[in-house]
This record gives C-alpha cells, structure tokens and sequence, in this order.
C-alpha cells in the first residue's frame, strides 16, 4: 500500500472510524473478533500498553510471534514508518521534536507542507488537535531521525521560538539540543529565572544546568544551588557551589556561596 497504509482487510476498523480510544472490554471484544486468544497477563497488559490505540491493538494482533510488552515493542510501528512517504516523514519528525502534542505556526515557518498532518492524521497516526496516537508512535518517528539532523531542526526550531519574546523557554530549550549552548545559555538564564519565580523549580533546575554547563559565573552557580537545594537535591548543590568556589575570582559572590556550602554540609551532617 502507499505511505504505510494497510489495505481494508488488514486495517478495517480505525481506517474506516474516528475512534475514540477503546475501553479494555472493547479491546478484548475486538480480539475475540479477530479470533486472537489472549493469555491472561496478555488480557491485563495489552489494554494498559495500547492505550487503546486501534492502531497498536491491530498492530500487535496481528504478529506471528507477539512482542512482549517492553519499551522495546515500538518496534512494532517501525516498518509503518519506513514506509512513509519522505515528505509526511520529514513533516512528523520535526513535530515529534516538537512534542507529543504540537502546533502549526513553527511547522509553517520552517516551510514544511501542512497537508502532510492530514495524511498522517489519515494514517491514524495523529489525532485531531494535533497530537501523536501513541507515544510508541511518536518514539518510532524520532528512531528514524539521525542525530545530525535533529540537531538541525532543534537550531531551526531555536531561530523561530528566538523571534517570539514570550518563547524564551522553547528557544533555549532547542537550542541547547541543538549543541548551540552559547546562543542557548542567556535564553535559558532568563527562562531558569522565569520558572523560579513562579515556583517551577524543577523547569527552573533544567533551565540553569544549561546556563552553567556553559559558563558557569558565580552567581548564576549560587541561584542554582538554591534551587537545587529547595528540590532537596543538596549534594548536587554542594557539588556546584564547590565548582563555583575554585573558579570564583569575584569576591562579591564568596561570602554568600561559603554560607550557601555551609549550610548545606550542616544540613548533611544531621
């Protein structure tokens, strides 16, 4: 068939029908209706692994030898892919950069043909508002993208988000992916401090890694340490401020970074 599509009889009803994910009853219903016996852990892990996704529930049954359920049975959704047209495979692979669920507009900037979504949308591979079917779906999308190459769209994918002053975060974040740190690390310094004053400390944590991963200035170190430190992460914040202290040649950071240290190692202490 074309673009990983099966024929009618080999995929009759997530083709024909919008559907909604399926409950376990209908999953095993749909199994008995396909004359497939289903061992009891199969009965009790197929529904939870699937998702009730049509697709991965057809895609299962109908394996010779079937996989067991490990994160490695997104293999079953491999040759699906491969069999993509390479304009609908490039179009899902930058969206699947994007993330599970995604939006147009960057797609559209990077000049990647829209109609694409709908034939993967058609392909039960999407859903409607723009979202992957499955994670194994979108693990199998990102399994065919080469490093090199993911690391060019995430520098694209940067450009576009740079342009968005509301989108510091996003740009930072593919930046950093994109191994372009030093365009990266005051995007993500804005961002980490953005997080943290809305009490997002983990996305704040995540943020000020990359800034400090970079260059690591005493300041920047300290603010991080006590992030890490609020995250109850204290000997990583031990470990920076460490770092911070041997690299700092600015005497205004020494006092607060020595108490910082201090109190951490009184806190391990207890």
């Amino acid at each position: 068939g074309r673009e990983g599509e099966f024929s009618a009889q080999d995929l009759p009803l997530q083709a024909l029908l919008k559907l909604e994910p399926l409950s376990p009853t209908q999953v095993h219903t749909w199994a008995r209706g396909q004359e497939a016996e289903l061992s009891e852990p199969e009965a009790v892990r197929l529904p939870e692994w699937t998702r009730g996704n049509p697709l991965l529930v057809s895609q299962w049954l109908r394996q010779p030898q079937r996989p067991s359920f490990s994160p490695r049975a997104g293999v079953l959704l491999q040759d699906r892919v491969r069999q993509l047209s390479p304009e609908v495979a490039e179009v899902l692979q930058v969206a699947a950069l994007l993330g599970s669920q995604f939006r147009e507009e960057p797609l559209r900037a990077l000049g990647l043909p829209l109609e694409a979504l709908e034939r993967a949308e058609q392909l039960q591979l999407l859903l409607p508002g723009r979202r992957f079917s499955h994670d194994k779906v979108r693990e199998s999308v990102l399994a065919e993208l080469s490093p090199p190459t993911a690391q060019d769209w995430h520098r694209r994918l940067g450009d576009y988000y740079a342009e968005h002053t509301e989108e510091v975060s996003r740009a930072a974040f593919h930046y950093a992916l994109g191994d372009r740190l030093e365009t990266a690390a005051p995007l993500a310094l804005r961002a980490a401090r953005q997080e943290a004053a809305r009490s997002a400390l983990s996305s704040a944590a995540y943020f000020y890694e990359i800034v400090c991963r970079h260059q690591a200035e005493p300041g920047v170190i300290w603010e991080y340490s006590r992030v890490l430190e609020v995250l109850g992460h204290q000997d990583e914040a031990v470990e920076w401020l460490e770092r911070g202290l041997r690299q700092c040649a600015d005497g205004h950071w020494l006092a607060p970074m020595n108490l910082s240290l201090a109190t951490l190692h009184q806190k391990g202490s207890r």
